[in-house]
């Protein structure tokens, strides 16, 4: 079956009648995760600018294993070190925030969550504020790269709202800046939300850019087609009065446009 896809893969990477979006989308679809997401990141990073709404996607919703298995992965089929091409392509804040999420020190989730800790954490971070939450501070980063997600979740859900009682989002949205406010909403997102709420919010930002963020939305509805999909749909049906479908549609065109609604349906 690998090789048939191989195989496959081939011969439709070299019809003249496709490439870019729609090429990424196809091979999105018959590639296996880790190499998915080694190629991903390495379409956002090299050549003219970077894509750092897929480095979010990516890297801010990632196991410790999972990054480790991209970093390996990535080397295998770059001989590059992703670690080294993410300092040279991004910059300031948010390059220190990615190369922390790239130590891949996230503590595994296991089920159990120690309340003291995440209420240390809850303290801490509210102490700080949040518009001084930036990657110059060891006990901000430390939290929001080596925390488990359960940590996160319990921390954002049950400790966060006794110190306000201020949405979260909204706080990020006014007093954190760039790629980096992204992140935290990412991250933010993935650890408090079921995942059909949380994919259909980042599906929502990728379709209502200024510039609609292709390769974030391919990543999303091509890795999420054979696992909660229709749940996505729904929810952003529910969420946004608006149906995914014509979303999708009023903002492609041509054959990627066919392709994405046919993922989506």
């Amino acid at each position: 079956m690998a090789k048939y896809k191989k195989d496959l893969l081939k011969e439709l990477e070299g019809e003249v009648l496709l490439s870019g979006n729609l090429l990424a989308a196809i091979q999105h679809l018959l590639w296996k995760r880790s190499v998915l997401d080694a190629q991903a990141i390495r379409k956002a990073i090299k050549g003219f600018g970077t894509d750092e709404s897929v480095l979010i996607e990516i890297l801010c919703t990632q196991s410790s294993r999972e990054i480790n298995e991209i970093k390996k992965e990535y080397n295998e089929l770059f001989k590059r070190d992703l670690i080294a091409d993410v300092k040279n392509e991004t910059s300031s804040e948010f390059k220190h925030f990615l190369l922390a999420i790239l130590k891949g020190l996230r503590v595994p989730d296991t089920g159990t969550v120690v309340a003291e800790e995440a209420e240390t954490d809850a303290k801490q971070l509210f102490a700080i504020q949040v518009k001084n939450w930036n990657p110059t501070n060891p006990t901000f980063l430390d939290i929001f790269t080596q925390r488990s997600y359960q940590h996160l979740f319990y921390l954002f859900k049950q400790c966060w709202t006794k110190h306000t009682k201020e949405d979260l989002i909204e706080s990020i949205e006014k007093n954190c800046k760039g790629n980096l406010k992204r992140g935290l909403k990412t991250i933010i997102r993935f650890s408090t939300l079921i995942p059909p709420q949380y994919y259909a919010a980042q599906t929502r930002d990728a379709l209502v850019a200024k510039n609609v963020e292709d390769k974030q939305l391919i990543y999303i509805l091509t890795t999420r087609s054979e696992v909660d999909l229709i749940d996505i749909r729904e929810e952003y049906n529910r969420l946004y009065k608006t149906p995914l479908i014509k979303q999708i549609e009023d903002v492609t065109s041509g054959k990627y446009k066919k392709m994405l609604v046919s993922i989506a349906n």
